[in-house]
């Protein structure tokens, strides 16, 4: 398991809140993030000084900002039930 910071961003794009989760993967982070925020949170995850991606409105950002890589709906379903696979928090 490694340790992951979300930042959620407010409207103006500064940091409202943070969460923090173990997870096994970027994708297990990327997974969290979307079950925890829903699709009209804006976040940045972080492994330690490393930024993995944004998640802005159900759009997956992977690294530094820009160029949208995939939506929530296309890699996990848009409702999970109960804790996503892959973390702890």
């Amino acid at each position: 398991m490694a340790a992951y910071r979300i930042y959620v961003l407010n409207r103006a794009d500064r940091i409202a809140s943070a969460v923090d989760a173990d997870c096994e993967t970027d994708t297990a982070a990327f997974t969290y993030a979307a079950a925890t925020l829903g699709n009209d949170s804006a976040a940045e995850i972080w492994q330690g000084r490393r930024c993995v991606g944004q998640l802005r409105r159900g759009v997956i950002s992977l690294g530094p900002p820009e160029t949208p890589v995939a939506t929530a709906e296309t890699i996990w379903p848009p409702v999970l039930a109960g804790k996503p696979e892959g973390h702890s928090a």
